[in-house]
């Protein structure tokens, strides 16, 4: 089968859409629309196109003509429907799957195209063939609010962290390896210093297990944000507390190596955040670290379901029970870790696809 995949993400900082294409090489031939800076390697399949999103739009009928026809087409995201479904009007045997992957609400966002994005979400989605969402909170909201004739496909946010090319001596005698050498449980978020976060709630914990812990911010933050985490680590006298700022893969891959606990925090404030579908909590499930997370439901009934981890939005109470009882949740981590495959998560919505395809 010939497989077309649309989306205007960055594939080097987007897991998701990587999962995604392998997918849609699972099904057939690959053809890819999208920016520049996301074009494939052309033994994979993938054409070299350079085209920005209005292009994207408006030569639809001439990218049909010269590549297609198509018999699946893969929207990632809402800024590929559009493109997606004037290709799809073109011929009516093609098969359109689109992963709605965020869950924004016209009322929860701000300004004229995050609105017009919505619309077309409620527009496109119920003209799909197969709708996917990252879990299964998202898949039946979706399924109520958009009227959908079919349900919802899930597909998990799996990722692990390799060190790709790179190799974990390559870091050693660094300055990194020095700040991570604190001779104390060492925590990593990976959320940086986002105050929606809670993250400032996460920094005032701090202070009550100077002795115990110490806490590494991972990422890059709003620097209005940076500055208030810094001041309330000054203020307060929190000397358990490290800022870094983004790093690449293989360098994130050394920190949880040497990290004993994760933190995985999101705010509720809209439903995107609330069903929050993390790709971070793996990250660290899969290099064997138990989780502290906020008590957003899907977070929370996943610690919960499998012990590996505490919901708890103060997060202090969570932070005792993680540490009092480390060896008991670093068990489970493991053993569920066990249990859980990226190639497996792929090949499950790769048939899925096709069942759907072929009328089962």
């Amino acid at each position: 089968m010939n497989i077309l995949v649309i989306s205007f993400a960055d594939i080097a900082y987007d897991g998701r859409l990587r999962e995604l294409i392998r997918i849609a090489e699972l099904l057939g031939t690959v053809t890819f629309l999208g920016k520049k800076e996301l074009i494939g390697d052309e033994s994979k399949g993938f054409a070299r196109l350079s085209l920005q999103y209005l292009n994207a739009i408006c030569r639809s009928k001439i990218f049909f003509r010269k590549y297609g026809p198509f018999d699946i087409i893969l929207a990632d995201n809402r800024r590929a429907l559009l493109p997606a479904y004037r290709l799809k009007r073109m011929s009516s045997d093609m098969f359109l799957v689109s992963d709605a992957r965020e869950l924004y609400l016209i009322n929860d966002v701000k300004g004229l195209i995050a609105k017009l994005g919505c619309l077309i979400e409620q527009f496109i989605l119920p003209k799909s063939d197969v709708v996917i969402a990252a879990n299964s909170f998202r898949a039946k909201f979706m399924e109520e609010y958009y009227k959908l004739k079919r349900p919802v496909l899930v597909f998990e946010n799996l990722r692990k962290l390799s060190f790709g090319d790179r190799h974990p001596e390559e870091f050693e005698n660094t300055k990194l390896a020095n700040n991570l050498n604190t001779g104390r449980i060492n925590i990593v978020s990976t959320s940086g210093c986002i105050i929606s976060r809670g993250n400032d709630r996460l920094v005032h914990a701090m202070k009550l297990f100077e002795n115990e812990v110490h806490l590494f911010l991972v990422g890059r933050s709003p620097e209005s944000d940076v500055s208030h985490i810094k001041e309330i680590i000054e203020i307060n006298r929190i000397s358990n507390v490290t800022i870094i700022d983004q790093v690449d893969e293989a360098t994130l891959k050394f920190i949880l190596t040497h990290c004993h606990i994760g933190v995985v925090n999101y705010h509720q404030n809209d439903l995107n955040n609330r069903y929050c579908a993390s790709g971070k909590i793996y990250e660290f499930l899969f290099d064997g670290l138990p989780v502290l997370t906020t008590e957003n439901p899907p977070l929370q009934e996943l610690v919960e379901t499998y012990s590996i981890g505490v919901a708890d939005d103060a997060f202090i109470y969570g932070l005792r029970e993680l540490i009092e009882n480390y060896d008991y949740f670093k068990r489970n981590v493991i053993s569920y870790a066990k249990t859980v495959s990226i190639d497996d998560n792929n090949n499950i919505l790769a048939k899925a696809i096709l069942d759907r395809k072929s009328g089962d």
